[in-house]
């Protein structure tokens, strides 16, 4: 094998086989990624340019018409496309496979044949019945596929053969007894060597090219070809090379695809089968493989293993194509498309360099040179030449920009970017200096500074970069709007003589400072605006008169005095506030009630704040001495309340806004003539309510008619309350709701009243309003009772009165059954008594709940008793008050208790008990005997006295004579029957005595009405 891989050694294998070009014959197989197909001399178009193929079919036009049928079409017959119409059909009984064209099922961008198998001996399978590859009709066979092993892990799966179960020519992608039987495939050598392992052959998804070549030479019916002239190849690699021994006649008359000729069903997809009836030369072969490489993409090739690559350079660089290869002594030649797809050599000089290398220097082409295209031959020391593919070029322009805007500013608060520098040019980038660094980010902020630019065509980048300069000039950051203050002054008379008209003088510039923000003042001017449009300039700023009445805003723009194109915009307000709107003079008045007729009395001055402000209540007032104090706001102001009018007649008031703009209005304290009758008083009386405790709700607007009317009429007046005379003389703490006041001191209170017009001026002032409140008749009662079934009437009664009442009994009808302080009464229910006293007051409604009671009834049928047991029970049965209406408890065996409320008692001792029901309300006990029937659980008898004899406990008279109780020895024999009502046994059997032990009893128990009750136990006999 070590041979083979040189020309001259095959050469000295097959000495007598010559090409026309003398080229020695090299058997090839291989898979080569070649993008483009080109014409040469040495290239092929297809494989009918080299003669004797006997097959050629191709997945990319199974019609063999050009046309493509759609993808997942089923193909009977796939045409063969060598001329010789040896088409594959469908072989009988089998599918026919699927054109597919899918994406990712093509190779290289090319359709596929794809084969599914169904079993070993069923699937896609086809048949070329003209074609006989048999020793004995054609000895010399070269086969080349190209295919794809699909992803499905048959056992055995066959691509092609003519194999009649004795090794004959065939091809297994992947083989059950073979290698790694997963991934390998074999060929079918002969009888002898039977077949080649050709590892990876099976791997799935990749693109494979095999060839085999059979150099057969039949004689005597017995086919021996030349040693070890036959080959198989994969890929870049020969498999082996091996002595043709496949039978020459007792194969399978026709080539089958899609198994190996009798089972092998294969899964495959094939691009490409060609069979040729004779061995080719080397450089046949190389057509071949080159043929198949530049169409599948596949990179297989002995000489060319990376193809020259199409450049994009940028001048003034060079450009430098390579090529990739493999061998020794191998000759370069690269060319140029000179026109109409003929290429020229090229010679070193000029541009050129490398003509004859692997790698082809342009030395700085220029722009012109877009667009050439080149391409290499190589040739192999046997004369054999491979042609690259084409590689274009082209070469970029990197003119230098021009601009004649090298110089731009820009203002701080643009927050400018390197996207808003201002250049013409195509893909511009922008450096911070002329020759090194990385192009910089469009977003980042712009400073004041050189910064550089190039522009980039076709991927080329000018040089030199150009300088553009770029100065930031700054602005004024101004405060807050809410920082900067507007410019407000009160209305006066000292500018125009008029306080109302809204019109005032200002200084716009005392925000000067505050607007700078800490800038110097020195590097900006500014301007002042009557509108938002910046052309009304205010010629004297320190002197401005507003032109628009109360508010006005002021626009300010402040300028860089380097490049007033920077500037900042703000505003503020000049504002007009308006004084206070007040009525002066004014006469207030006052009642002289203070005990002293001397016309000296309190005043609470703020009860004038209404009136001079009309009803205003949104202003600061102080009261002042003089009109000057009020007016400048200077000295003490005077207290408004007290304020005597023996301190003056007369008062200032200063009524300032919100704003701090104020006027003042005179005050002249008068006081009434007018008082209410001497000794004059009126009463509102009404019972206590709710509760006892003197207090009630009054409505005192019942009693202002008759005070109003104590005065003349026409006066308007209106009544005022308070409770004591100072508020009422300072009108202050005034009781504000007439219609819903209590009183304040229990059962009596005085309050005082104060009669004014509606402006203000006492008419009559004094303590004339007494509120009474009489108290609830209060008595005692016990509020329940009971009263006993079939008993005597009952008397409930009222006790502990505290005054004399009159009373009303009534039941829970309604019914009235009594008016004295006790009343009788015969049944149960609930009854109410009402107390009234001498001023109408009726007392809280007393109840009395009057319960029904009585003794209980019970007999046997209320009891159940559990006995004969370990804890014998009684249970009393009082559900539903069966027993009656009382509340009851219980006691066993003693009247006298202890009584308890649970009607159940347990570890009752067998006997006879009484039952003791007792009414908890008085009303009376019963009693009831019980028996509890039970056995001892031993006797003595020893004529003591005590436990001398044995006999049932709790028997009554219910128990019929015809019951009996047994007695038994541990032997079961009988020694006594007893009378349950008798005195029992006494340890006796025949008037012997018997030995203390245990015996055994069985009692049968029948009361009167028939029921039969078993007892049955043991006891203890002890001496």
């Amino acid at each position: 094998m070590a041979l083979l891989k040189e020309p001259m050694a095959i050469m000295k294998i097959f000495p007598q086989i010559r090409s026309k070009a003398h080229c020695p014959i090299l058997f090839l197989l291989g898979l080569l990624f070649i993008p483009t197909n080109n014409s040469y001399a040495q290239s092929i178009n297809a494989p009918t340019d080299i003669a004797d193929v006997q097959l050629w079919l191709d997945a990319g036009d199974p019609n063999g018409n050009g046309t493509t049928p759609p993808d997942g079409s089923t193909i009977d017959i796939w045409r063969d496309k060598s001329g010789l119409n040896n088409n594959a059909t469908v072989l009988n009984g089998q599918g026919p496979a699927s054109f597919r064209s899918l994406p990712a099922l093509q190779i290289n961008g090319r359709p596929v044949m794809e084969f599914a198998s169904n079993n070993p001996t069923s699937g896609d399978i086809y048949n070329i019945a003209n074609l006989d590859i048999r020793p004995n009709a054609n000895p010399d066979i070269s086969v080349f596929v190209v295919y794809r092993q699909r992803d499905i892990s048959n056992t055995d799966n066959a691509l092609w053969g003519i194999d009649n179960l004795n090794w004959d020519r065939f091809f297994y992608l992947r083989h059950s007894d073979f290698g790694d039987t997963v991934n390998d495939g074999i060929a079918g050598l002969g009888p002898g060597d039977r077949g080649a392992v050709i590892a990876g052959s099976a791997v799935a998804n990749r693109t494979h090219l095999l060839s085999i070549v059979y150099d057969g030479e039949v004689s005597g019916g017995v086919n021996s070809g030349p040693n070890n002239a036959s080959l198989v190849r994969f890929g870049s690699n020969i498999v082996t090379t091996f002595t043709d021994t496949t039978d020459p006649s007792d194969q399978q008359p026709s080539l089958n695809i899609g198994w190996d000729g009798d089972d092998g069903a294969g899964d495959f997809y094939l691009a490409e089968f060609i069979v040729y009836n004779r061995l080719l030369t080397t450089c046949e072969t190389s057509q071949i493989v080159d043929y198949l490489s530049i169409k599948y993409g596949a990179s297989f090739s002995r000489t060319i293993t990376q193809q020259p690559a199409t450049l994009a350079i940028c001048s003034p660089d060079d450009a430098v194509f390579t090529v990739e290869t493999t061998g020794n002594g191998l000759t370069y030649q690269w060319q140029e498309d000179v026109g109409n797809g003929i290429f020229s050599d090229i010679i070193d000089g000029g541009v050129y360099s490398g003509s004859g290398t692997d790698a082809l220097t342009i030395v700085n082409p220029p722009v012109a040179y877009t667009g050439r295209n080149y391409r290499v031959l190589v040739t192999r020391p046997s004369g054999c030449i491979s042609t690259s593919n084409i590689a274009g070029l082209t070469v970029g322009p990197t003119d230098m920009l021009v601009s004649t805007n090298t110089l731009q500013t820009f203002c701080d608060i643009d927050n400018g970017t390197i996207a808003d520098l201002t250049i013409v040019g195509t893909d511009i980038k922008w450096y911070a200096s002329d020759a090194d660094g990385t192009p910089l980010p469009t977003s980042d902020v712009l400073a004041t500074a050189t910064y550089y630019a190039t522009q980039t065509i076709n991927g080329c980048e000018s040089f030199p970069r150009l300088p553009v300069q770029v100065n930031i000039f700054e602005t004024v950051t101004p405060p807050l709007p809410i920082d900067i203050p507007n410019l407000r002054q009160c209305d006066n008379l000292f500018i125009d003589g008029n306080d109302t008209n809204g019109s005032e003088t200002f200084d716009l510039t005392q925000n000067e400072t505050i607007l700078l923000n800490g800038k110097s003042a020195s590097d900006y001017s500014f301007g002042y605006f009557t509108e938002a449009t910046y052309t009304d300039r205010i010629p004297t700023p320190n002197a401005f008169v507003n032109t628009v009445v109360g508010r006005q805003t002021i626009y300010v723009r402040i300028s860089n005095n380097l490049d007033p194109v920077c500037h900042t915009d703000v505003t503020f307000d000049v504002e007009v506030m308006e004084l206070p709107v007040v009525r002066s003079p004014i006469v207030f008045k006052n009642c002289d009630e203070d005990g002293v007729p001397d016309g000296f009395t309190d005043y609470n001055l703020n009860e004038a704040n209404d009136l001079i402000t009309n009803n205003n209540g949104n202003f600061t007032i102080t009261y002042h001495s003089s009109f000057s104090d009020a007016d400048t706001n200077n000295g003490t102001a005077i207290s408004p309340v007290p304020y005597n009018n023996a301190m003056g007649n007369t008062v200032f008031a200063r009524i300032e806004n919100a704003n701090g703009c104020h006027r003042v209005a005179t005050i002249n304290l008068e006081v009434s003539t007018t008082s209410f009758p001497i000794g004059y008083t009126q009463e509102l009386a009404d019972c206590d309510d709710d509760t006892i405790d003197g207090y009630r709700t009054f409505d005192l607007t019942q009693a202002s008619n008759q005070f109003i009317a104590q005065f003349p009429t026409g006066q308007n007046l209106s009544v005022h309350y308070y409770r004591n005379l100072s508020d009422a003389q300072l009108e202050q703490n005034e009781i504000i709701d007439q219609t819903n006041y209590s009183n304040e001191v229990p059962f009596s209170q005085t309050l005082y009243i104060r009669v004014e017009n509606d402006t203000g001026d006492c008419f009559g002032i004094g303590g004339h309003l007494i509120l009474t409140v009489y108290p609830k008749p209060v008595f005692e009662v016990a509020p329940t009772a009971v009263y006993c079934i079939d008993g005597s009437p009952i008397t409930l009664r009222t006790f502990n009165p505290e005054g004399t009442y009159t009373y009303e009994w009534t039941d829970e009808n309604g019914t009235v059954i009594g008016n004295d302080p006790t009343v009788n009464i015969t049944s149960a229910g609930v009854y109410t008594v009402i107390a009234t006293s001498s001023f109408g007051c009726d007392s809280f409604p007393s109840i009395f709940n009057v319960v029904a009671s009585g003794v209980a009834e019970i007999n046997d049928t209320d009891i159940s008793i559990k006995d004969f047991s370990e804890n014998n029970t009684i249970t009393i049965h009082t559900e539903n008050n069966r027993l009656g209406p009382g509340d009851y408890e219980f006691a066993l065996d003693s009247f006298f208790g202890p009584y308890q409320d649970e009607p159940f008692f347990n570890n009752v001792i067998a006997g006879t008990h009484t039952l003791y029901v007792r009414d908890k309300n008085g009303c009376g006990v019963s009693e009831l005997e019980i028996n509890v029937l039970g056995f001892p659980k031993f006797f003595t008898p020893n004529n003591d006295g005590y436990n001398d004899t044995w006999q049932a406990k709790g028997v009554n008279d219910n128990v019929s004579p015809s019951s009996s109780i047994r007695i038994f020895d541990r032997y079961g024999k009988l020694l006594v029957s007893l009378d349950p009502k008798g005195i029992g046994w006494n340890g006796t059997y025949n008037n012997a005595r018997l030995p203390a032990s245990d015996y055994w009893f069985v009692g049968r128990f029948i009361d009167q009405n028939g029921k039969v009750r078993i007892f049955k136990g043991h006891f203890s006999l002890i001496r």
